[in-house]
């Protein structure tokens, strides 16, 4: 090994002011070569530290990534569900519509028919004829009473079929 005071002597320019060390190779390096050494270990330190600092931020991402991914499935499902209800609640509302429109309808004739008898009552005065002709005015109310009671069992029993025939959704709380 060469002593400190044979390197002094040897490069007395190099080492005027600057001291020398020997590194772990038994190698004198000069304090430049010190500071370049640190600053490449200081360096190295630095990139390690970013792609350490990188890879924990990638992971963190991937995970939000993946949260937000199972968030999206979940929206959408309950899309589907939306729109599948609001797609039942629609052709709810068309059968109670045509229902609803159907029974006006009904209830038109059956005014009118209503309407028609009362003109009739309107015009005549019952109360002499039947005095005058009983069997006459008899007969003819008990033939219209069976029509109006059977007319009504009519009604009663479309009623009952359509009511059969509809069938709402339940609605869910």
């Amino acid at each position: 090994m060469v002593s400190r005071d044979t390197v002094f002597s040897i490069y007395p320019c190099c080492f005027s002011h600057q001291t020398t060390t020997l590194n772990h190779r038994g190698v004198l390096t000069s304090p430049a070569t010190l500071e370049k050494t640190m600053l490449n270990s200081f360096m190295t330190g630095i990139m390690i530290t970013g792609v350490v600092v990188g890879g924990l931020y990638y992971k963190t991402t991937q995970n939000k990534l993946y949260e937000l991914e199972q968030l999206n499935m979940a929206f959408e499902l309950r899309h589907q569900e939306q729109v599948a209800a609001y797609d039942a609640l629609q052709e709810d509302f068309t059968l109670q519509t045509e229902a609803l429109n159907n029974m006006a309808t009904k209830n038109n004739e059956i005014q009118s028919e209503m309407n028609r008898y009362l003109d009739i009552f309107k015009r005549h005065n019952l109360t002499k004829l039947a005095a005058a002709k009983p069997g006459l005015i008899e007969t003819r109310v008990n033939k219209a009473t069976k029509e109006v009671f059977d007319g009504i069992e009519k009604d009663s029993a479309a009623l009952s079929e359509l009511n059969a025939t509809i069938e709402l959704q339940p609605t869910s709380p």
